[in-house]
């Protein structure tokens, strides 16, 4: 699209579903069962939002994870 390298901050938190939700996603609607909201923004280099991204899952089903690299500062002296 011509934006140059994007750049991404995501959110997560956990909420009760809606009864709309909870029958969208085929979740048991008297169990109260939480979700997770994931969501993610997406800008260009100058700070424009090109991108939202609002994501609701059963937190029964799915998990959230990430990696996190070590900084080459972070290193214990020696190795």
């Amino acid at each position: 699209m011509g934006y140059g390298p994007l750049e991404w901050e995501e959110s997560v938190s956990a909420c009760i579903p809606s009864p709309e939700e909870a029958t969208a996603l085929g979740l048991p609607a008297d169990v109260g069962v939480p979700l997770l909201r994931i969501i993610r923004v997406t800008t260009s280099p100058s700070g424009q939002v090109v991108e939202v991204n609002d994501t609701r899952m059963s937190a029964e089903r799915f998990e959230v994870g990430s990696s996190i690299d070590r900084s080459p500062s972070a290193q214990a002296p020696g190795t």
